[in-house]
């Protein structure tokens, strides 16, 4: 290491990385058109790479911002992404674990997806 030169944590490195994917060609087009209300594609993005690029739109984000994963088993992995590039840490809106009209007590998941409702509808 040189002189003078400092040493940036990883996790304070993890973080920067959605202010650096802002500063991309085409990112504040993206952002623009969400805040008009147009519908927006980031094609290619995968893995990790999906939860950085939520990172970054959630700085611009109005209020929350909600990730839908294609898979449940993607839930986790996502969540655990976001966690290193957001200074905020993500609510998981749990899925059923049984089929509709199957009876089985689901109070702890039902009471989790009303939770995260709340939340998301605000004060």
């Amino acid at each position: 290491m040189a002189p003078g030169e400092t040493v940036t944590e990883p996790s304070a490195q993890l973080l920067s990385l959605p202010g650096r994917l802002q500063e991309h060609e085409g990112f504040c087009e993206v952002v623009a058109g969400l805040r008009a209300g147009a519908a927006a594609t980031l094609d290619g993005a995968w893995g990790s790479a999906c939860a950085l690029a939520a990172a970054a739109l959630g700085e611009h984000a109005p209020g929350p911002l909600v990730v839908v994963c294609p898979r449940v088993d993607d839930v986790d992995e996502v969540s655990d992404d976001l966690r290193l590039f957001a200074a905020q840490t993500p609510e998981i809106f749990p899925a059923w674990e049984s089929m509709p009209g199957e009876s089985r007590a689901q109070d702890g998941i039902s009471g989790d997806r009303t939770r995260v409702l709340k939340l998301l509808q605000g004060p």
